[in-house]
């Protein structure tokens, strides 16, 4: 009888403890990696004009209207910059770890509230182009702002020119804007880039 209630006992807090633990597993809330989400979109709210290989081709004075989308996943409200520069195909891109040197064309900035989506409205226009040679440099309007004539220039008779959107967030220990996101280990830089031709 003894032996009996030693086995009933073993079983039973073996039984315990695998069901206790499985259902601490399967109900236990997951760990979260925080992280910052960007996109770019046409104005019809996809990318259908400028993948598959091919750029967009901008014609003068007219404007081009995109839509750029920052998602916050960080736990906390947050302030970000999009920084916008104009480059061509030897520009140095920027990585994971630091920005880009390319000129800067407009700079967009929102607080993006917690699990939060914003859209930032890029509206842009080619006013002119100067042809030197073979180089083409382009003169633009972002956001309605002042003209820009930025020192880029693309050669094949004004192609191969991109624009590249860097994401910044505000550090408030440093009061100042830094690129990228503080990551579990270190900062993670995003951006994305889309390729065009002037005409």
């Amino acid at each position: 009888m003894l032996r009996k209630a030693v086995v009933f006992l073993v079983l039973f807090v073996s039984f315990s403890l695998v069901y206790g633990s499985a259902t601490y597993y399967f109900l236990s809330q997951r760990a979260l990696q925080p992280f910052m989400g960007f996109a770019v979109y046409s104005e019809t709210g996809s990318l259908s004009r400028y993948v598959n290989g091919s750029s967009l081709s901008v014609p003068f004075n007219q404007t081009v209207h995109w839509n750029l989308q920052v998602t916050n996943m960080m736990g906390s409200v947050q302030f970000a910059r999009v920084v916008a520069r104009l480059g061509n195909s030897s520009t140095t891109s920027p990585t994971a770890s630091r920005p880009g040197d390319a000129p800067v064309v407009g700079v967009l900035e929102r607080f993006v509230a917690t699990g939060a989506t914003e859209n930032m409205n890029f509206n842009w226009t080619i006013l002119s182009t100067n042809k030197v040679g073979q180089q083409v440099s382009v003169r633009l309007r972002v956001n309605g702002g002042s003209p820009v004539s930025p020192p880029v220039s693309a050669s094949r008779l004004g192609q191969d020119f991109r624009l590249l959107f860097e994401l910044w967030m505000y550090e408030l220990s440093s009061d100042t804007f830094q690129y990228g996101w503080r990551g579990s280990s270190s900062r993670v830089g995003t951006w994305l880039q889309v390729w065009f031709n002037a005409p």
